[in-house]
């Protein structure tokens, strides 16, 4: 969570998509384990999607995401 409490990352190193970079096609499923990102907003009390995330190269079990940080 970030140091002001209003955005959340959250690695997920067994994502199967095969997009590159942001905002690609989460539900292809053409990629096994390479991993995303999603970064989500809290909006009052609701989180809310704010960023899908892959690596800038996207192979099966690269397990992107496996480890995450907010700065700022």
């Amino acid at each position: 969570i970030a140091a002001d409490g209003a955005f959340v990352a959250v690695g997920a190193p067994f994502e199967d998509s095969a997009a590159i970079g942001v905002g690609g096609n989460a539900g292809d499923n053409g990629s096994a384990d390479s991993g995303a990102v999603y970064v989500y907003r809290r909006q009052g009390l609701m989180w809310m999607l704010d960023g899908y995330l892959k690596g800038s190269t996207n192979s099966s079990g690269d397990h992107f995401g496996t480890a995450v940080a907010l700065q700022g």
